[in-house]
């Protein structure tokens, strides 16, 4: 068995193939261009984490190959991208708004707002949290046409997954997430977004959903391969020092 992670930065993604054992069996990493700028503020096409996720897949199949490992071996897929990068994608996945980076900031309107409902110690407050760039998505154009809002690494497993609709307590808390609770707020509905627009939420590592079968035949993956819930890039890159327990 092996699973295949992949980490989407801010200048291109890398993915790695490991064993049951933790060992690393292979890996591989692709370019991606430097964001635009919307009002001053860095966004990217989402198309563009899409593609070069693809073009890593590619190459990392190749690279298994070339070790004589069939990627229908790999059983599990999970994702993390940069922490409070979002969009609003429709019900067929498609960008209604560009990716709005996570060095985004100075949304003080909507910090504004949501210092009138949010609990002092919500992590959703201030000028730069993930709630702030989720309603300045809100106010562009085509807005009204999304289903879902959506962290970076949850549009990859989605795409991955041919649904969307989920995330992981990682993206999410910044966003407005209750972790004590275990629920979005209801308060997070007078600053206009409404439920059907936030992602059901799964623990890091949870199954999430089974692997699209057009993505499966596409990449060479098995149709029993599972998405699981990632963390961001922060917590990925903590988990990879090996600190796993106190001390």
């Amino acid at each position: 068995m092996l699973a295949l992670g992949i980490d989407i930065g801010t200048s291109g993604v890398r993915t790695a193939v490991l064993d049951e054992t933790g060992r690393l069996v292979s890996r591989a990493s692709i370019d991606m261009p430097v964001p635009g700028l919307l009002d001053g503020r860095p966004i990217q096409n989402p198309e563009i984490w899409w593609n070069a996720v693809a073009g890593c897949l590619e190459k990392q199949i190749g690279l298994l190959r070339e070790q004589r490992l069939d990627p229908d071996r790999i059983v599990g897929i999970a994702i993390d991208g940069t922490s409070g990068t979002m969009l609003l994608c429709d019900a067929a996945l498609r960008p209604c708004t560009p990716g709005l980076m996570y060095n985004s900031g100075g949304f003080t309107v909507q910090a504004r707002r949501i210092d009138e409902v949010a609990p002092l110690e919500s992590h959703g407050r201030g000028a730069g949290s993930g709630l702030a760039r989720a309603l300045y998505l809100l106010t562009l154009p085509d807005s009204d046409q999304a289903t879902h809002l959506v962290h970076q690494a949850d549009w990859i497993a989605a795409r991955l997954a041919g649904r969307g609709g989920f995330s992981d307590q990682n993206n999410v808390l910044k966003t407005g997430f209750d972790l004590m609770e275990n629920e979005w707020p209801r308060w997070m509905e007078e600053l206009g977004l409404v439920k059907r627009l936030l992602p059901e939420v799964h623990a890091p590592g949870e199954v999430v959903a089974p692997i699209d079968a057009e993505i499966a035949s596409r990449f060479g993956f098995s149709r029993e391969c599972r998405i699981h819930a990632g963390p961001t890039d922060s917590i990925a890159a903590f988990l990879a020092t090996g600190a796993r327990e106190p001390g």
